[in-house]
């Protein structure tokens, strides 16, 4: 009984050791076939699927499969990050400095994308830019016009001042000339004095109002208002030069206020010089006249001195 024992205990080891043997051998021709498949398919490429899996066989290979596949998805997440702050996955990013900060909690509120917010806050700012930019232009260019002007109407005064001032010096021969016509003994000089005189009159208080009062309001309301449109140019040329600096672009509101200001202070003094440019031409047209009666006196008068 033993003997029969161990002989099917020395047959089972040798049937275990054959079935081994066979395996193994099956194994290697099993692998060859493979490889070869593999090679044949993709002789520059092999086929990764393929590989993994029959390196999946052993512990090692598989630890490496394992590590790699771990790094493909490291590297899908990591560009899902990167272009989840703005960036792509090849790492670059926008630029910080484009991007204008919003303050407000709308943007949560309305569940909007920050990248739509800042693009329309910026739109915004470029649209304020772009509106102070033309009211600048369009105040630095009015002013040019209404100095044109300006330097019209300064000239016309310095015709009528200078008309002024030269019947001031014929009003001063006429006076001396009526003075030695009073003093001497002459009958016909002394019977044209009296006219003479009211006529002196006339001509002086019609050319003082005209020189004193309407003259010097016309000349001083223009002078005014050419002092307020330079000043309101001068405002809105800082104001277009702020608009191309960053760090100044927070004062071009407070300039293009104030040449708004200037410059409506200066068209209402131009209003005012142009009101009394009119007065003056048409006191102006009184003293002609009566400047003309009073030179007729006077040529009589000479004529008689004469005789």
């Amino acid at each position: 009984m033993k003997l029969m024992i161990k002989a099917l205990i020395i047959i089972s080891l040798v049937s275990s050791v054959m079935s081994c043997k066979l395996y193994e051998k099956l194994l290697d021709k099993v692998e060859d076939s493979l490889e070869k498949e593999v090679s044949i398919k993709s002789p520059d490429k092999p086929d990764t699927d393929a590989v993994t899996d029959m390196q999946d066989t052993s512990e090692q290979n598989s630890g490496r499969s394992g590590r790699r596949v771990r790094s493909v998805a490291d590297a899908s997440q990591s560009g899902q990050e990167e272009a989840a702050v703005g960036g792509d996955v090849n790492g670059s990013r926008e630029d910080p400095g484009q991007i204008v900060v919003d303050q407000y909690s709308v943007v949560a509120e309305n569940s909007v994308s920050d990248k739509d917010v800042l693009t329309n806050a910026q739109k915004d700012v470029l649209k304020q830019f772009d509106k102070e930019y033309r009211e600048a232009k369009d105040i630095s260019e009015k002013v040019d016009s209404y100095l044109k002007v300006v330097g019209g109407i300064s000239e016309d005064l310095e015709e009528i001042k200078y008309k002024l001032d030269e019947m001031k010096d014929e009003i001063t021969n006429v006076e001396a000339d009526f003075k030695k016509a009073r003093n001497g003994s002459n009958r016909e000089a002394k019977k044209i004095l009296s006219s003479l005189h009211q006529a002196i009159d006339k001509v002086k208080a019609s050319r003082n109002y005209a020189d004193l009062t309407f003259y010097t309001d016309a000349e001083g309301s223009l002078e005014g208002s050419k002092s307020s449109f330079n000043n309101a140019k001068s405002q809105a040329e800082i104001a277009l030069s702020d608009i191309k600096s960053i760090d100044r672009a927070m004062g071009v509101s407070y300039n293009l206020h104030k040449a708004k200001e200037s410059l409506s202070r200066a068209e209402k003094q131009l209003e005012e010089a142009k009101e009394n440019q009119e007065k003056l031409k048409t006191q102006m047209i009184q003293v002609d006249k009566e400047f003309d009666v009073l030179k007729s006196i006077w040529g009589k008068l000479k004529e008689v001195m004469k005789n």
